[in-house]
């Protein structure tokens, strides 16, 4: 890199990381990545699940995402458990900060704007969460710079690396049907400008999906396998317009503005990529918002952290050309840039002890239920709320919903416990939790454990009588 000052921001995160490390898991996706990737690790692709009510075995399938993001989970948990999973969304931020700072410096700007992903605070929170989005940036940001490198290179090297970068892009799909929107303009517009090469492009794309297709196949029985969503609508866009904007306008400080003045090389496929990428999720409906305001900043935008790489690359031309006439008449700019980095990496750190100071309610959580709760008991609980705490990840295959129990089956399971996580923060939880203790009232039951935690999380842990 031009200035190895820039190492200074990645080892305050991989320090600060590793000082504040996470001890819990804290989405119910989350715990679907890392089950799934349990799986793998053990050479299999299903988990074991016990119905309380009637004692069947039977094998299931823990995650409906494409599998890729379990298989690179996979051997942090061959290695040291599903606590060591966690290591793998951080090693990605920070290859995907390094792969955009190459790409950076191959196209003839600062390396510097790399640090983008370290400003957005939705990347920094992901980081920390096992799932697909900062993998995802790290798959974009390789197959940019290899096909930014191998663009400029008129000889045989240069063909090997566009079919890299096609074979990245691939299958990247095998992460995030949705990374093929940040490759489709670039792949297009070589095509489209014949250049040498983008044949290979296509072989290689073509073989990075039939990987996907394939292990598409071998896990869910259907190579064109897709997880349902919620689909698409013009409510999502009024919905979804002021988050994203402040997404991509203020944590990506004036991103969408300085991606539209790019006048860079392959001009037209890096704004098309970056504003392609912004209206498919603007009209997504995400469904974040049952998550309360706090979270939904970085459920929200997380979506963003795949484009941050182009939209570095944007920027880095942009940003120095619109404002240096401005910024070389200040006397003391060294200061300035070292007061920018010092702040970053600042922020880097207070955002990981910030992080770790929230998600220990998660973590108490995690052990009052242990404590409390035997392995192997039978559990009667809420899936959506508890699955990130109660699974056959932490010894407790036999469970069941709630909801699918009248009292007399719930009385037919025996000796059982009953844990609720109730939460507050949205209509959704709180309605939620009241359909809890109406189960609750139905039922026989002497309380194990009860405690609130942050005014906005409730563990409840009862015995059936």
């Amino acid at each position: 890199m031009r200035d190895l000052k820039l190492w200074i921001p990645v080892l305050a995160f991989f320090i600060s990381f590793a000082a504040t490390y996470p001890g819990s898991i804290i989405l119910k996706d989350e715990a679907n990545y890392i089950r799934q990737a349990s799986a793998f690790a053990k050479g299999d692709i299903h988990v074991t699940y016990v119905n309380p009510v009637t004692q069947e075995r039977t094998e299931v399938r823990p995650s409906e995402y494409p599998p890729g993001t379990s298989l690179i989970t996979a051997p942090f948990i061959s290695i040291g458990g599903w606590h060591a999973a966690h290591w793998m969304p951080a090693i990605a931020l920070v290859l995907a900060i390094l792969f955009t700072a190459f790409l950076l410096k191959i196209a003839g700007y600062h390396p510097a704007y790399s640090l983008l992903l370290f400003i957005f605070p939705p990347a920094l929170v992901m980081a920390r969460v096992v799932s697909s989005d900062v993998i995802s940036a790290t798959f974009v940001a390789l197959g940019w710079l290899l096909f930014w490198k191998g663009i400029s290179k008129k000889s045989t090297p240069g063909t090997s690396l566009l079919f890299l970068s096609g074979f990245v892009a691939g299958i990247s799909m095998l992460i995030r049907e949705t990374n093929a929107l940040l490759f489709v303009p670039l792949f297009l517009g070589a095509l489209i400008r014949k250049d040498r090469g983008w044949n290979w492009i296509l072989v290689g794309g073509l073989l990075g999906l039939s990987i996907r297709l394939f292990a598409s196949y071998l896990v869910f029985g259907d190579p064109m396998f897709a997880k349902e969503n919620a689909g698409f609508s013009f409510y999502a866009i009024s919905n979804n317009i002021l988050l994203y904007l402040v997404a991509l306008t203020i944590f990506a400080p004036g991103g969408l503005l300085f991606a539209a003045l790019y006048k860079g090389k392959r001009r037209y496929e890096v704004i098309s990529t970056v504003y392609i990428f912004f209206i498919f999720y603007l009209v997504y409906n995400s469904g974040y918002e049952t998550s309360g305001f706090l979270k939904s900043l970085a459920l929200g935008p997380r979506f963003f952290i795949p484009l941050l790489p182009v939209m570095a690359l944007a920027m880095a031309e942009s940003v120095p050309r619109l404002f240096n006439p401005i910024f070389l008449k200040f006397k003391r700019r060294q200061f300035i840039l070292r007061g920018g980095l010092l702040l970053i990496t600042s922020g880097i750190i207070l955002t990981n002890v910030l992080l770790h100071e929230w998600a220990e309610v998660h973590e108490n959580i995690q052990e009052k239920i242990e404590e409390h709760v035997p392995e192997n008991s039978a559990v009667i609980t809420n899936f959506q709320a508890t699955l990130k705490y109660v699974s056959e990840l932490q010894g407790y295959p036999a469970r069941v919903n709630f909801f699918e129990l009248t009292p007399e089956e719930a009385e037919q399971i025996g000796d059982a416990y009953i844990i609720f996580v109730q939460r507050s923060e949205s209509t959704y939880w709180r309605e939620t939790a009241g359909s809890e203790n109406r189960f609750l009232e139905s039922i026989p039951t002497e309380p194990v454990f009860n405690q609130e935690y942050l005014d906005n999380y409730h563990l409840k842990i009862y015995r059936t009588n």
